[in-house]
């Protein structure tokens, strides 16, 4: 009999951390039986699970989703506890912040003494809430890092952020790097008369949306023309931002979610974020040698070399803007850190490295449990 794993995550929206958790279980369920346990996403929010296979079974709970409410969460806790009774698993995998406090409590409460694992994708103490706030969550994180096994990181940032706030201990913690199937041919740039600008994620805060706007709006109407600007996504800002784009005459595209965004004709990937884990999608870009222009925040910084595989500039759109008008002349620069960036891929970041990690990973779990 295989050995059972169950995997809690608040929801499997279109994104990186759906894919990575597809991508494990879909990978190695030959030597696992595993055991999904998600919530339901937001109506602007697309589930992956509707458009992508992941085989293993699947348990909805309705009150897990993003949204934090004091009823629904404990509602949640008891259904999840009331479920890990009755799997039973050897090991229990949560991700990310909501589904991490309810999964490992739920794990406690089920009194079964499975083997826990948690991974952070992102900066859980940091551009998401008030200091306030900020600090209950990092004393939760701490408590709970007490009753887990391992702690899983997606980026060497994120493990040192959360290691220097006392959250668990130097030997808990596994630096797992996101991978993909490079397989995707390589795109071969050619000198153009217009840059297509590629910008994809949620519009929401963390994700800054508007500084790519803002940025495109800088360029004057001459050298503005030089550059096409898609957006991809939805989120609660999306309104705010098309308004704005009315309102300023800008010729910005917003597709909404769309299954492949890489099917765009893109010369360039923008990432805005006021903070990020990893940001698989920049993986993605290289995957087809599109380099990426980044916020200067540490969770990108596992891949992305200043002036080597793409750019990091500040959080501002006069440096957005100034990069873009230098690459437009240089874009030599562009087809050199695209190529650069596929061939770091190809050495560290592979969709087989990631899924020979999980493997690892769950094995020695297992050892550790006997």
């Amino acid at each position: 009999m295989k050995p059972k794993i169950v995997t809690i995550v608040s929801r499997m929206n279109l994104g990186g951390i759906a894919k990575i958790i597809a991508q494990v279980i879909n990978e190695t369920n030959s030597e696992f039986e595993h055991i999904l346990i998600t919530g339901k996403c937001a109506e602007n929010e697309i589930d992956y699970l509707k458009s992508n296979i992941v085989n293993c079974q699947i348990i909805y709970v309705e009150t897990l989703g993003r949204k934090i409410g004091i009823t629904s969460d404990i509602r949640a806790l008891l259904t999840i506890t009331k479920l890990l009774k009755k799997i039973d698993p050897k090991i229990i995998h949560t991700h990310a912040s909501k589904a991490g406090v309810l999964g490992r409590v739920s794990a406690k409460l089920s009194g079964l003494g499975p083997r826990i694992i948690h991974t952070y994708h992102g900066h859980v103490i940091q551009g998401y809430f008030n200091l306030f706030a900020n600090l209950i969550i990092l004393n939760i994180e701490r408590f709970l890092a007490k009753s887990t096994d391992f702690l899983i990181a997606v980026s060497n940032s994120v493990k040192e952020e959360l290691l220097s706030k006392n959250v668990g201990i130097e030997s808990q913690w596994k630096v797992i790097f996101p991978g993909i199937d490079v397989a995707t041919s390589f795109k071969k740039f050619i000198n153009k008369d217009k840059l297509n600008l590629l910008w994809i994620g949620r519009f929401e805060p963390i994700k800054n949306p508007m500084l790519a706007i803002k940025a495109y709006e800088l360029l004057d109407s001459t050298n503005r023309d030089w550059f096409r600007l898609t957006m991809v996504g939805d989120g609660k800002l999306i309104k705010s931002c098309k308004d704005y784009t009315r309102q300023k005459n800008l010729n910005i595209d917003f597709t909404g979610w769309v299954k492949e965004p890489f099917n765009f004709d893109a010369d360039l990937l923008l990432m805005t974020s006021k903070n990020e884990g990893f940001g698989l999608v920049i993986l993605e870009a290289a995957a087809q040698g599109i380099p990426a222009i980044v916020t200067d925040i540490s969770g990108v910084k596992d891949f992305v070399e200043n002036n080597v595989t793409g750019w990091i500039v500040k959080q501002t759109p006069t440096a957005f803007m100034k990069i873009l008008l230098d690459l437009k002349i240089k874009q030599e620069s562009i087809n050199a850190a695209g190529i650069r960036a596929r061939e770091k891929l190809e050495r560290l970041f592979t969709f087989e490295k990631m899924i020979e990690n999980y493997k690892k990973l769950y094995k020695e779990v297992l050892i550790e449990a006997h």
